[in-house]
């Protein structure tokens, strides 16, 4: 019960940030890493990924979505500095955040180098056309 007033009260604290996002930084009704350029903050970025995170581990325990994208054994604060390392080239501003995440996590598992760029592309090709939309437009 902790865990959830905590998780409420971090969301609650980060909900103005999320108030006017410009379509540029949502990709097929996600965040990208336009968004997490723009939000350079620590924490805002902290309580994203933790609530992102947590999100998907209660509401889909059994998902392998979970497991796909989450490195394990990175503290928060590492895995703030690999996101930030995968938005670093620019060609990458469109990924979602959670592709950004899937590389991380190809990464910190020790991945080929050849593989890892070869994930890179796949998520820019899958993303090179689509238009930027917010969740509003994305529930149609």
């Amino acid at each position: 019960m902790i865990k959830y007033g905590l998780l409420m009260v971090l969301l609650l604290a980060v909900a103005p940030a999320f108030g006017q996002t410009p379509d540029v930084q949502w990709t097929d009704g996600a965040f990208n890493g336009r968004w997490w350029q723009e939000h350079s903050d620590p924490m805002q970025r902290y309580a994203y990924l933790a609530g992102m995170l947590q999100g998907l581990g209660a509401a889909q325990p059994e998902s392998k979505l979970y497991d796909l994208v989450v490195p394990g054994g990175l503290t928060y604060g590492e895995l703030i500095k690999a996101v930030d390392a995968v938005y670093q080239e620019p060609l990458n501003g469109r990924l979602p955040i959670l592709g950004a995440l899937q590389i991380v996590k190809a990464k910190a598992a020790g991945g080929d180098p050849e593989a890892i760029e070869g994930l890179t592309r796949i998520w820019r090709k899958g993303f090179s056309d689509v238009k930027p939309a917010t969740p509003e437009v994305t529930k149609q």
